[in-house]
């Protein structure tokens, strides 16, 4: 809250009401993401992006909003982790959540994948494809998730893609 000119405090801002999109069985606390595409058997449809911290609900943003680039497609459905990429790359910094799927590398959600690394990173400007399997979303939608980040063991972060 915070006192307002007319010396009248402002109502603090209600949390967004959880939508329930936790896995079965995650305890409060539960720190990680989902998403669920508009388009489940689509791999290039947008989608939404649900976060979860320390906290509980953090919100929830859109995905993938300007397409993909070329034929690329997004990660298949599944279970990942979001980990700090280890380096510095051609378009983004050591750091940026590197989507990873089991017994893989770091930014390797499965195998075949030719790409440096596939990431969770902002957007580009709107209308222009900005996305090469990665996940995109809009610059608060990426700084909650590197909220989170910070908050998990590791720095590793649960990602479930539907």
């Amino acid at each position: 809250m915070r006192l307002l000119k007319d010396r009248r405090w402002e109502p603090p801002l209600p949390s967004p009401r959880d939508p329930g999109k936790k896995p079965k069985g995650a305890k409060d606390g539960w720190i990680g993401v989902v998403v669920e595409r508009d388009d489940p058997d689509d791999r290039r449809s947008p989608g939404t992006m649900y976060v979860y911290g320390k906290q509980g609900y953090l919100g929830e943003f859109r995905t993938n909003e300007n397409g993909f680039i070329g034929k690329s497609r997004g990660i298949s459905a599944g279970h990942y982790t979001l980990q700090p990429k280890r380096k510095s790359g051609k378009n983004w910094p050591a750091q940026t959540p590197a989507i990873t799927g089991p017994g893989q590398p770091v930014g390797k959600p499965g195998p075949g994948y030719k790409a440096d690394a596939i990431l969770l990173h902002p957007e580009g400007p709107r209308g222009v494809p900005d996305s090469l399997s990665c996940i995109t979303t809009n610059a608060e939608g990426f700084r909650r998730v590197m909220h989170i980040m910070h908050q998990a063991p590791d720095s590793t972060v649960p990602l479930i893609v539907a």
